[in-house]
């Protein structure tokens, strides 16, 4: 996506304030009357802004859910249980993704004509355990 553009597209986001956050690319297309739909997903799908809109979202489930719970004494209700239960849930899940490479270890036997091929050569022993 081109600097300019890209720009534009998050002064107009940021001018949006929470709202945004819940609106698709086709919304904001429509809210904004700037770019069209593919602009925007572009935009939205760019890790620097999806990063920033999963962050963002994550603050604002955890206030909501500190808010519940500050009023969890006055209500009996059980939809505001329910709700308390979902938000938590969905904090949990956030907290739990994980980040950096992950390594999978394989090993394949060789089939007979892989053996006999000149330019294979078969270890005995496995070179990752030290």
């Amino acid at each position: 996506m081109d600097v300019q553009v890209f720009q534009t597209h998050k002064e107009l986001f940021e001018s949006l304030g929470a709202k945004a956050l819940t609106l698709n690319h086709y919304d904001l297309a429509l809210e904004t009357g700037y770019g069209t739909p593919q602009s925007w997903k572009a935009f939205l799908t760019e890790p620097e802004i999806a990063d920033w809109i999963k962050s963002e979202l994550a603050m604002l489930q955890d206030a909501e859910l500190r808010k519940l719970l500050h009023d969890i004494s006055k209500s009996h209700s059980v939809g505001q249980a329910q709700i308390i239960n979902a938000l938590a849930k969905l904090t949990d899940d956030n907290k739990r993704t994980k980040e950096g490479p992950v390594f999978i270890y394989t090993y394949i036997p060789l089939s007979k004509e892989q053996e006999k091929a000149p330019n294979v050569i078969k270890l005995d022993t496995d070179p990752f355990i030290k």
